[in-house]
């Protein structure tokens, strides 16, 4: 099964301190390697048609700005609680996570040279895949920040239905570069299990199959509960250079 990049929270002139037009956060995203994208205009879609683009796959999408925090619906399909623990006025996330197929775990930088920022490690500390899967976005204002972060999802084509449905099955990682590759598996008694899946139960714990590709002295961290084990990557200097989502172990 193949997997493609996006970007499932952006935004244009068409927001509140976007700097880029939609065709040039398009031509953006596909200059950095992503395969689709949300547009996540600030409280409207309205100007769906401006989003129009040829041979690029576009969600049509918006975010949704309240007291209580911010969210987004993507094509009535996904409702995804968007940074959850931002530190501004109405940027924390406080409304109950009922109903939520999702949580953004990794916001982008509110500057194009801060990739990873202290409420995101708030948010992912918060994060618990038994109950909500997890996304990461670059919710994009600016030039030079789209992508930064984006999805890596593994799905059976590109298409609207088959990339949402493994969105919301957790069927991926998230990272800060399209250059960084990254293999995830879990095998037990002849059964193997890959981001998403969940492992048959069995004896022992599961043997994982680890690879990391083009992130230079890399430190990669285990996250082993009872029901789940899930990777994070960090760049020398502690940034994250990519995190995923849960094999859930049976």
């Amino acid at each position: 099964m193949p997997w493609f990049r996006g970007d499932l929270h952006t935004h244009s002139t068409l927001s509140d301190g976007g700097e880029l037009t939609p065709a040039e956060v398009v031509a953006a995203a596909r200059a950095v390697g992503l395969d689709f994208l949300a547009a996540t205009e600030h409280n409207s879609d309205a100007n769906w048609p401006e989003w129009a683009a040829e041979d690029f796959l576009i969600f049509r999408g918006r975010e949704n700005i309240t007291p209580d925090g911010h969210w987004l619906d993507i094509e009535g399909r996904l409702r995804v609680v968007a940074h959850p623990v931002a530190p501004y006025p109405g940027g924390t996330f406080t409304m109950s996570r009922d109903g939520f197929d999702l949580v953004e775990v990794w916001n982008g930088a509110w500057r194009s040279d801060v990739p990873w920022q202290a409420d995101n490690e708030a948010g992912l500390a918060a994060w618990d895949p038994m109950t909500i899967k997890a996304v990461g976005n670059s919710d994009i204002h600016l030039a030079g920040q789209i992508g930064v972060a984006h999805n890596v999802v593994r799905a059976d084509e590109l298409t609207a239905d088959a990339i949402l449905d493994a969105v919301r099955a957790g069927r991926g990682w998230i990272t800060d570069s399209a250059a960084t590759e990254l293999t995830f598996e879990a095998r037990r008694d002849g059964h193997v299990a890959q981001i998403g899946d969940t492992l048959p139960p069995g004896d022992g714990d599961p043997e994982l199959t680890i690879d990391v590709r083009n992130v230079p002295g890399n430190t990669i961290r285990i996250i082993r509960t009872a029901d789940y084990v899930r990777l994070e990557v960090r760049h020398p200097d502690g940034r994250m250079a990519a995190l995923t989502n849960a094999i859930y172990v049976g």
